[in-house]
């Protein structure tokens, strides 16, 4: 199974448009978690990099891969308590608009919840869902349900919330 992953780094008191020019650390290590493959990088103490998560179609479930990042999350999360997330959730194009926003909703919520389950202040969350609109792949045909454009946009995006 393919998981296709981006990753979010953002230095505290930068604004959003400085994220865009800033590169993210480089890998330094390969480790195995839970038979997942999981990059470690090595972050400098002003920088929070939280991976996407991804879903399997048609489920706001999570699987046993995304609970190990998910996890890893959580030991980020605590130590740097002054950060705020918004967790924002996306479905793949098959599907019905209004079906795929409430799927979009039940993922951020998912990953919310697990994230509180295991420790961190339910205060620190915000979530959204925006069903099929931003996808992180176009899908070129919405009704081949398992595509990598599909797995691609069945996914919960992390984003520092700068105020």
């Amino acid at each position: 199974m393919n998981l296709y992953s981006l990753g979010l780094v953002l230095r505290f008191g930068e604004t959003p448009s400085a994220y865009a020019a800033t590169p993210a650390p480089e890998p330094v290590r390969r480790a195995e978690v839970a038979a997942v493959e999981q990059t470690v990088v090595v972050a400098d103490p002003e920088v929070l990099v939280l991976e996407d998560v991804h879903f399997n179609f048609d489920t706001s479930e999570l699987n046993e891969n995304t609970k190990v990042i998910l996890r890893q999350h959580v030991q980020t999360l605590k130590a740097n308590p002054q950060a705020r997330v918004r967790i924002a959730g996306y479905t793949s194009a098959s599907g019905t608009a209004e079906y795929n926003q409430a799927l979009s909703e039940r993922r951020a919520e998912s990953i919310k919840t697990f994230l509180i389950l295991e420790g961190v202040a339910a205060d620190r969350f915000k979530t959204i869902g925006f069903g099929q609109t931003n996808p992180a792949e176009y899908e070129a045909n919405p009704s081949v349900l398992r595509s990598d454009a599909a797995k691609a946009n069945m996914r919960g995006l992390f984003e520092i919330i700068v105020e």
